[in-house]
């Protein structure tokens, strides 16, 4: 029971791409690192959006990846804010 009730919120989702997609671009850590670590969430997130759809007709499963990038676009200011944040900034914050 517990299995078909996985879900991975859309916002937390796209939260998460976006804060990958900031380090990656930022070089927190190594690329190749970064990268294989988000493999075990985008397989989480696969899972999850099957269970979603699982009996969906194909327009309903369309309409729920519409959804997923409704929330992107409305989450795109969060990263766009991280983004044009100076590095020097960054690397204080970090330090506090």
């Amino acid at each position: 029971q517990a299995r078909q009730e996985f879900r991975i919120p859309d916002e937390v989702w796209v939260r998460t791409i976006y804060d990958f997609a900031f380090a990656y671009h930022q070089r927190v850590i190594d690329r190749d690192h970064l990268l294989r670590s988000l493999t075990p969430l985008y397989l989480g997130w696969v899972a999850s959006f099957i269970l979603q759809t699982q009996g969906s007709e194909l327009a309903q499963a369309e309409e729920r990846i519409e959804q997923l990038c409704r929330v992107f676009e409305e989450q795109k200011p969060y990263l766009v804010e991280k983004w044009e944040r100076p590095k020097k900034e960054l690397k204080t914050q970090s330090k506090s």
